[in-house]
């Protein structure tokens, strides 16, 4: 419904699946790189567990804190921050 009314928010929505299945491609093939040089599924259980519980302690404490903050410092911030990482 929401996709046919707001050609922006289509394209958000379209533009963030993307991101996720790449980010679910990432997962895996650090998972099957890991598996392939030490063959230790204990090691990668772990990893998984750990990622989990990082990205649900990061949920939670930072979603009160960007609610606060600037949307347009917030994003020309993050994209220098990324552009220093690619470089």
């Amino acid at each position: 419904m929401f996709l046919s009314l707001n050609k922006n928010f289509k394209y958000y929505y379209y533009s963030r699946n993307i991101s996720i299945t790449g980010d679910i491609f990432h997962s895996l093939v650090i998972m099957s790189l890991l598996l392939g040089q030490k063959n230790a599924t204990s090691i990668m259980g772990i990893l998984v567990a750990i990622n989990a519980v990082v990205r649900v302690l990061t949920s939670i404490l930072i979603s009160k804190k960007v609610d606060k903050i600037n949307e347009k410092k917030a994003m020309i911030y993050l994209d220098i921050l990324a552009l220093r990482q690619m470089l």
